[in-house]
């Protein structure tokens, strides 16, 4: 900690904030309250009897369930900062520190993972909320608890994602601190609602007329990492300081840390689309909450009310009820790692559009297409994985695939003629020669794009064990001090271990 917070008197400071925030909200205005005034109210009284009204809510919420409900789902309205308010905000070192390496407009309260940020505005008027309840004494001790915490990224949290299509029967560790699990047997653990199939509805364009919108026949699953993340305030984004001090850091996999808030979204749903492929299975995602302390959450009063982040849709066809093996899951497991060992925070676009393509040749939310078009997303992928190549695509594709997959001259033999017969039936579907007897041209389609998704699925996952192929205008680049050997044409790396970042 820095000399400044040790010699900082945090109880004298919890003291007058606590007496401001009390000031601050009796003069606020309250919003979404369903309570009426009965009787002639004069105007200059209106105000100390909603405030009357809303403590003798904020009350009751610590004994009636609908009571609590009313006070959550309400809002403290600030017209503007308090006079002083935002100096006694300042006189804490933490806040005085980050504000410093921005401008003097102020700083954003992070909200953490997906939930966005809050200006100095919003941080007053939900502690000023949280002071109707409990005090402003208290309201004011949390929030020095949430920035002394938050200084050393030592702020504790769970990210909760919902799988639609994952059948599990109990709880399985994928690695530390996460694992899966049937939605059922956490969701009264995290506050889950019973059914999340409306969030699915949330927004979405013509889902209203797909056939298979409903959720409720399709298994759910909950996928859990622990979180570290810190601090809790952060410059605004008009700050000249281009270093955030936002820094998060998962559990699984790895110790993986994250110091942008956009690469958040990005490793969440690259993380999403690696299980689906690695399950074979087309999953409908969303991130329902991010589950932190009770003490914590408390500091934002409508936490639970804001809208829910993640990926929501609607798929090309609707998920069929997966039990994973063992095995599958843990390909699941090593992929992570090696997108973390490999990918993770360096922008390849190539291996982005890979793990993007080969979930979409599986079927992903947002795909409106068929057959066809998800093999066509499995050439892509395996062009992105096995490229650039500027001429006889598809004999230097068999040659590279064959030479990656093949462990002897046999198997390296038959993954080459596999891949001869899908980039067939793919230059078919891309010359518009298929057959147009609709039993043949299905049967021939289906069968090139489930050769395809095996091909593009275990090119992908023995890339991020080994590590991208590479030529001299190729996919990824080595570092010097690597040698990689020679695989005909191109190069692996060895083993991921001997390699991993």
């Amino acid at each position: 900690m820095p000399a400044t917070l040790a010699r900082f008197d945090f109880k004298d400071w919890t003291n007058r904030f606590g007496a401001a925030l009390e000031d601050t909200a009796a003069r606020a205005r309250h919003m979404r309250v369903p309570f009426g005034i009965y009787g002639s109210v004069p105007v200059d009284g209106y105000r100390r009897e909603m405030h009357r009204r809303y403590q003798k809510l904020a009350a009751l919420a610590k004994t009636d369930s609908y009571a609590r409900k009313l006070f959550d789902e309400s809002r403290l309205w600030l017209d503007a900062l308090p006079d002083g308010v935002q100096d006694l905000l300042l006189e804490h070192p933490v806040i005085a520190r980050v504000w410093s390496s921005g401008s003097r407009e102020g700083f954003h309260f992070v909200r953490v993972l997906g939930h966005g940020h809050g200006d100095v505005k919003f941080l007053i008027a939900n502690l000023a909320k949280l002071s109707v309840k409990v005090g402003g004494r208290h309201a004011a001790t949390k929030l020095h608890r949430l920035l002394v915490a938050g200084a050393g990224v030592r702020l504790h949290a769970r990210e909760i994602i919902v799988l639609h299509g994952l059948e599990l029967d109990a709880p399985v560790t994928v690695g530390q601190g996460a694992f899966l699990a049937p939605y059922d047997a956490v969701r009264k653990r995290f506050g889950l609602p019973e059914d999340p199939e409306p969030w699915l509805n949330w927004g979405s364009e013509g889902l209203d007329r797909h056939p298979g919108r409903l959720a409720h026949t399709s298994s759910r699953t909950v996928f859990v990492r622990r979180v570290r993340w810190g601090p809790a305030i952060a410059p605004c984004h008009c700050s000249t300081d281009a270093d955030s001090p936002v820094t998060l850091r998962y559990r699984f996999p790895e110790d993986y840390r994250v110091e942008s808030i956009e690469d958040v979204f990005e490793a969440r749903d690259t993380l999403v689309h690696l299980l689906g492929i690695a399950v074979r299975s087309k999953l409908v995602s969303h991130t329902v909450i991010t589950a932190v302390p009770r003490w914590m959450s408390s500091l934002d009063p409508n936490y639970r009310t804001g809208s829910p982040g993640g990926q929501w849709g609607v798929l090309d066809v609707w998920p069929k009820d997966h039990a994973p093996t063992r095995q599958e899951i843990d390909e699941f497991v090593a992929a992570a790692r090696g997108w973390v060992s490999f990918c993770a925070g360096r922008r390849d676009r190539r291996m982005e559009l890979a793990v993007r393509r080969t979930a979409a040749c599986f079927g992903i939310a947002g795909g409106r297409f068929g057959v066809a078009e998800r093999l066509l997303d499995a050439g892509i992928a395996l062009e992105a994985m096995y490229g650039p190549i500027d001429y006889d695509i598809t004999r230097r594709i068999r040659q590279r695939a064959a030479w990656l997959l093949g462990q002897s001259a046999a198997e390296r033999d038959a993954i080459s003629k596999q891949m001869r017969a899908f980039y067939k039936s793919r230059s078919k579907v891309v010359h518009g020669t298929v057959s147009k007897n609709p039993e043949k041209r299905e049967q021939e389609l289906a069968a090139a794009l489930e050769s395809g998704q095996e091909l593009a699925r275990r090119t992908l996952f023995a890339l991020l064990d080994r590590g991208p192929i590479t030529r001299a205008n190729g996919i990824g680049s080595f570092p010097r001090s690597r040698q990689p050997r020679a695989a005909g044409n191109f190069t692996v790396l060895p083993s991921s271990s001997a390699f991993a970042a």
